[in-house]
């Protein structure tokens, strides 16, 4: 990235306007700063589908994001393109419109991707936003493709200056998730590729990310990332996923909570289907990304890169 783009960067999302500068075709609005990290999570509804699902523990949800601004986005902007005729990236975050559910926020790969590059797709947790967990996965995420982070149902029963959101059932995400790939793909048509595509899922997101995974979502996702939940799989969700297409999950889970052994537990289901599995263990956290999440997401991505 060009000194001249970083500043042109840094100053979008400051003002709320975060979109390239160099663009060769008008982008979409561009998403606000990540704001500061949330308030205590409520607690989650479980998957009525599950053998084994319990209460979400109430639990403070801590993000990356931190009240002093939103974090970095290393390599997501000034984005080339082997071919000529390809169009520049935007400059960073963007608000993606998404036909038929609220905007989706998005990122551009970062510069090693000179042609095209997958969706990350992340979910967010109950209580949460999408801003949070794009600005979470940004600085490591780019770097393995798009990030495209759909906002779900808002919480009705709190202040909407809170601006808090959730998931209205499985069923629910995984029609939003199909029409926000739709929309990047409309928009970006020769920088998106569906190989190598993976879906991430914190929290609620976590929980709900198999069924979304085994769906029909005009995407077939390869790898799944479960961050504290996702554990209350049944064998036939399992099965589903990977007839869908899921060849390899990683879990991460908070060290202060259940989710590692109940992890250990699913990552057996898992196995039996033919499903490669990876655990990693987030030190010194509850239901929480640690507060250095960066070295946790590069395990992630070498995990991933590593299970066959």
């Amino acid at each position: 990235m060009t000194a001249d783009s970083r500043l042109c960067l840094v100053l979008g999302l400051l003002a709320g306007l975060g979109v390239g500068c160099r663009a060769e075709r008008p982008p979409p609005e561009a998403a606000s700063p990540v704001p500061g990290a949330p308030d205590t999570a409520a607690a989650e509804p479980a998957v009525g589908t599950a053998d084994d699902a319990g209460p979400e523990p109430e639990a403070e949800v801590r993000h990356a994001a931190s009240d002093a601004g939103p974090p970095a986005v290393s390599g997501a902007g000034d984005v080339g393109a082997a071919d000529p005729g390809l169009p520049l990236l935007p400059d960073g975050p963007f608000v993606l419109p998404v036909e038929g559910f609220e905007p989706a926020v998005a990122v551009p790969p970062a510069e090693s991707f000179q042609g095209v590059a997958p969706p990350i797709v992340i979910l967010h947790g109950n209580f949460d936003r999408p801003e949070w967990q794009c600005g979470t996965w940004a600085a490591v995420g780019t770097a393995h493709g798009w990030l495209l982070c759909p906002r779900g149902s808002p919480r009705t029963d709190v202040d909407p200056t809170l601006d808090r959101w959730t998931w209205d059932g499985p069923e629910a995400a995984a029609r939003e998730v199909s029409a926000a790939v739709r929309a990047l793909r409309t928009a970006w048509p020769d920088r998106l590729r569906d190989e190598g595509a993976v879906l991430v899922g914190f929290s609620l997101g976590a929980r709900y990310a198999p069924a979304v995974a085994a769906a029909d979502v005009g995407i077939r996702f390869e790898s799944l990332v479960l961050v504290e939940q996702g554990f209350a799989v049944t064998s036939a969700d399992v099965q589903a996923a990977r007839e869908a297409g899921v060849a390899r999950v990683v879990y991460a889970c908070g060290e202060r909570t259940e989710c590692p052994a109940r992890a250990e537990t699913a990552s057996a289901r898992w196995e039996r289907a033919g499903v490669a599995v990876e655990r990693l263990v987030m030190e010194g956290v509850g239901h929480a990304y640690p507060e250095k999440f960066d070295p946790l997401a590069e395990r992630v991505f070498e995990a991933l890169a590593a299970l066959p």
